[in-house]
């Protein structure tokens, strides 16, 4: 796992981006969420409200541990 500026890149592809105000976005394989009706490719990421960006970080970096 790498962290990039504000995104975790996980060996499996999947993209953590990480916000100031502590909002953890999912985007990757078997994490989209699209809706009847969407096109193919959009574009629509699991969203984790958490407390701070800290708490958030370290939720990715455990999603990520668990699921590789």
């Amino acid at each position: 796992m790498t962290w990039i500026d504000n995104t975790l890149v996980s060996p499996a592809r999947s993209l953590f981006t990480v916000f100031p105000d502590g909002r953890l976005e999912i985007r990757g394989d078997g994490w989209d969420r699209r809706r009847r009706g969407d096109p193919p490719l959009a574009d629509r990421p699991r969203v984790c409200r958490l407390d701070n960006e800290a708490q958030a970080r370290r939720v990715a970096e455990m999603v990520v541990e668990m699921t590789t």
